[in-house]
């Protein structure tokens, strides 16, 4: 129910419009006492919610007494709606392709950034994206305690595109171990580290050039601080202390 008015909402439909208009479904026909009964809200604002659905034209007045209302067939009631959510949907699509071309011509070659992200979501979108602009190689501290699906999925496409994939981490429970030859079944080379070399952060670098660097809280992985960075000081800094991780780690066989 939570979802159909959801979606009720995102037509234009208040809550109440929603919680009516949905009772009227399933009750088929029915006076203002009765949808006030069934949906709680009380009688006079039920009659002047449902007259507001008569002027959206989603419901009708069926004469009588008690005046009745009934709901007008979805698929003609919605039409208009669905057409204007295509049209949007479309402005939508073709804006964003203008704001992409616009983006793409203003990125200079070589030009150096860091940028902090807050939103996973769109973190992750980055990180493939930064995965798919690899050349040579891709190379990953893990702290081996999740692994997610979409990032698995876009480095195993890199694996196939030729890329040579090398993570390291430390393994300190079952899980972690298992994590660590999830990467391994993609085709990653993976070394393990002993369970003190834990630190709670994650970072991984692309040819080189460009990297992403995660910290957070061990007591709350929710409370943590994610940036991307292309910077030629900090990629080598990093890559210095993989390289010190990956001589020190044992390979997972």
């Amino acid at each position: 129910m939570d979802e159909k008015i959801n979606v009720l909402k995102d037509l234009g439909f208040t809550e109440y419009e929603a919680k009516i208009y949905l009772a009227l479904v399933y009750l088929k026909k029915a006076d203002t006492k009765t949808i006030s009964k069934e949906t709680g809200i009380q009688q006079t604002k039920a009659y002047q919610v449902a007259k507001k659905l008569v002027d959206k034209g989603v419901i009708k007045i069926i004469a009588g007494h008690p005046i009745m209302f009934g709901v007008v067939d979805p698929s003609i009631a919605f039409s208009k709606s669905l057409e204007d959510l295509e049209k949007k949907k479309e402005n939508a699509k073709k804006v964003i392709a203008e704001l992409q071309e616009t983006f793409q011509k203003s990125q200079k070659l070589g030009e150096e950034e860091i940028a902090t992200y807050m939103n996973f979501e769109v973190l992750k979108k980055e990180l493939q994206k930064s995965d798919r602009a690899a050349k040579k190689e891709i190379c990953i501290y893990s702290r081996f305690r999740i692994v997610d699906n979409n990032l698995m999925e876009s480095l195993e496409k890199a694996i196939k595109r030729g890329i040579k994939v090398k993570v390291v981490g430390a393994v300190k429970d079952q899980t972690s171990e298992l994590n660590a030859y999830a990467y391994k079944k993609i085709g990653c080379e993976v070394k393990v580290l002993p369970p003190e070399d834990y630190v709670p952060a994650f970072f991984s670098l692309i040819d080189d050039v460009s990297g992403h660097l995660q910290i957070e809280s061990e007591s709350n992985p929710n409370n943590y601080l994610s940036m991307i960075f292309k910077n030629e000081k900090l990629t080598k800094m990093f890559k210095n202390l993989f390289n010190y991780y990956w001589e020190k780690g044992k390979l997972l066989k």
